[in-house]
């Protein structure tokens, strides 16, 4: 099956998984110290409580125990934000290709789901920007029910996505080689 990073020559792929793979960490690591202060009593999680706020109300109480300097910080974190989604959809969704390509002719139907979730993990990316989007809107616009229930929504489906790939690639590690008739 053929996929978005078919491209990459098979000699780089391991160099391109790994330096991929340490962007996504470092841009980690960048997300939870610029996000830090945004941690509170009514953003328990910090901004993943705010991206899963569910209602306008929920989202108001996160942004009124927040204040106007930890606002900013939201929205800088949202900034960056666009740059990591970039970075861990490219890391996750490739790997989980190179890994599917590498089962395919053992395990074939692992290799089937390592290869939806290579596209949902780019998925993932896009709901990203999206609930982003949302959450820009309820910090700077009149807010409005309906930022807040879609971005909910799309950092749900974005969560179970990159984690479901995350679990494919730890769970794939443990996979036996052996074709799969036996």
């Amino acid at each position: 099956m053929a996929h978005p990073f078919q491209w990459i020559q098979p000699e780089y792929r391991t160099k391109v998984l790994w330096v991929s793979g340490l962007f996504t960490v470092l841009m980690f690591m960048v997300m939870n110290i610029t996000g830090a202060s945004l941690v509170t009593s009514e953003a328990p999680q910090g901004i993943i409580s705010f991206e899963l706020a569910h209602t306008l109300q929920q989202a108001l109480a996160i942004m009124d125990g927040w204040g106007p300097t930890q606002k900013m910080a939201a929205a800088y974190n949202l900034g960056i934000d666009y740059l990591f989604m970039l970075v861990y959809a490219f890391f996750l969704s490739f790997f989980c290709f190179t890994r599917a390509e590498a089962l395919s002719p053992l395990k074939p139907l692992w290799a089937k789901l390592g290869w939806l979730l290579g596209w949902l993990l780019l998925l993932a990316g896009l709901l990203d920007a999206m609930e982003n989007y949302m959450l820009y809107r309820l910090l700077f616009s009149p807010p409005q029910d309906y930022f807040a229930q879609w971005a909910f929504w799309f950092a749900s489906f974005k969560f179970a996505f990159v984690l479901a790939g995350i679990a494919y690639l730890l769970i794939g590690f443990f996979i036996r080689r052996e074709p799969a008739d036996s």
